[in-house]
């Protein structure tokens, strides 16, 4: 019967618990300030990243004009390659993820704040 009385308590006063909605608004604009900068950042990750696989589009070029003209034996224009490969492989890796860790933060700010402005319904 105690337990019984205390959880009703419990739930009756996460009912009444709120958060003021200037604070809500600056917790939003806070956070949303957050996510610009963020956007910005990885906007300048992502160019570098694209000057990179441009660089790498160009040494492929060259070793493969090298190859061509047999200045480059087969072993080391294979290794060339992998290593160009596998670069390539991960500065594309680092453009995605940039992207898709953005877009998992929007998510958790946005479910933070709907936590923070609805106590009652948890």
């Amino acid at each position: 019967m105690l337990a019984e009385k205390i959880e009703r308590e419990v739930v009756e006063l996460y009912r009444r618990v709120r958060l003021p909605a200037p604070w809500g608004a600056k917790l939003e604009a806070g956070l949303m300030q957050l996510i610009a900068r963020r956007e910005q950042d990885g906007g300048k990750a992502a160019t570098t990243w694209a000057k990179r696989l441009a660089r790498l589009g160009s040494e492929r070029e060259k070793i493969l004009a090298a190859y061509y003209a047999e200045a480059m034996p087969l072993e080391q224009f294979k290794r060339e390659q992998a290593h160009i490969d596998n670069e390539v492989a991960f500065a594309q890796e680092q453009i995605g993820l940039a992207g898709t860790k953005l877009d998992e933060s929007k998510a958790v700010i946005q479910r933070a704040l709907r936590i923070a402005r609805n106590w009652h319904v948890i």
